[in-house]
């Protein structure tokens, strides 16, 4: 109780008189803590989440706060005058760790001409609360990917935990722009369809902002990108033998592989080889395989030839002739610098095969 005395009080006419009036009155008590939010050993605090604390009423007693983070985060401290403390650190808790927060609290004197605090009490409780943070959600698989991919694709997505569906599909952007729905088998995947079917030979982006949220509240960690590419013009991957390749074996088949499905048939027509060579065509997936009836000459240039226009399945139409040159090896097989002459002869001509390479090596 406070009673504030006003003295030398006196009628007007009377200034002897000397008379003193006291206003008496209680100051304020103390707020008491009611609940803080999180509360003890909470297990799915949200990266995003600040401290609340619930009071019986206003703060006008303008008590002081003291709180002390582990590990150590740098917060503010608003609606001091109100009935709801907010600690509101001023960056995002760390997903998937721990934290304890040390809140206190006491009376303190504040000058009514300065304001200025003049005094502060004792401490009247200490409150410590330990809590975890939810985990960041990630994603676990993501199709398609790299390239040649189907006009008629869809998206596929698959992610660690339970998420907000609102939230990912807000936070879900291609470009360039792709318009389509979002198929969810349940919370933890969905399948996005487009509308159209994807332009073809473009490079796409999907993005997933680091605003998206598990269904717990954790955040990603940051934003999260997958490009794929769509199918286009029919390339050839791999050419065997290789290209330009020199000493060729008689018997080396040609081997043509392309970068997708085609008309195996149409395919088979732009392929020519000169000199001409008889032979037959069979298939491995993309891979087209020439096998000649005939074995290449010797030491002879053989250019192999596949005309534009091959007809994709899916793609697009080749748009390029293609050319390369193959030179069988000679019949003559050099061993250290000496002619390689085998025995054809009946057993015991060794040596009749072996002086025939020494001449070979001289000249003679």
């Amino acid at each position: 109780r406070i009673i504030v005395y006003i003295t030398g009080i006196a009628r007007i006419g009377f200034p002897n008189e000397y008379n003193e009036f006291g206003f008496p009155f209680n100051s304020a008590s103390e707020p008491l803590v009611i609940s803080i939010y999180p509360k003890d050993n909470s297990d799915n605090v949200k990266p995003d989440d600040q401290i609340v604390i619930s009071l019986n009423k206003n703060n006008d007693s303008i008590d002081y706060w003291d709180v002390k983070f582990t590990p150590q985060i740098d917060f503010s401290i608003i609606n001091v005058f109100s009935n709801e403390i907010h600690i509101v650190p001023k960056v995002l808790f760390n997903q998937g760790s721990k934290y304890t927060v040390e809140i206190s609290n006491g009376p303190e004197k504040v000058s009514l001409a300065t304001n200025q605090v003049i005094e502060r009490g004792d401490k009247n409780q200490t409150y410590k609360i330990n809590f975890q943070i939810v985990k960041a959600p990630f994603i676990e698989s993501f199709a398609p990917l790299g390239t040649g991919v189907k006009s008629d694709a869809t998206i596929k997505v698959q992610f660690s935990s339970p998420m907000n569906r609102d939230s990912v599909e807000d936070n879900f952007s291609i470009e360039p722009k792709l318009p389509g729905k979002f198929i969810w088998k349940d919370d933890l995947g969905f399948e996005y369809k487009p509308n159209d079917l994807i332009l073809k030979e473009t490079s796409y982006k999907v993005t997933f902002g680091k605003s998206t949220r598990s269904a717990n509240g954790g955040l990603l960690s940051s934003n999260v990108n997958y490009n794929f590419e769509s199918i286009g013009t029919v390339k050839i991957a791999d050419f065997s033998p290789q290209n330009s390749s020199s000493k060729v074996a008689e018997d080396s088949a040609i081997l043509v592989t392309f970068d997708q499905e085609v008309d195996k048939e149409q395919a088979q027509k732009a392929f020519s080889i000169s000199p001409q060579v008889n032979g037959s065509f069979n298939w491995e997936d993309n891979k087209m395989i020439f096998s000649h009836s005939e074995k290449f000459a010797y030491s002879t240039h053989y250019v192999v030839k596949l005309a534009k226009g091959i007809k994709s399945l899916y793609g697009l139409d080749s748009k390029e002739d293609f050319s390369d040159e193959v030179t069988v090896r000679p019949s003559e097989v050099v061993v250290g610098g000496v002619p390689l002459v085998l025995q054809h002869l009946p057993s015991l001509t060794c040596s009749i095969s072996a002086a025939m390479m020494g001449l070979e090596w001289k000249g003679s």
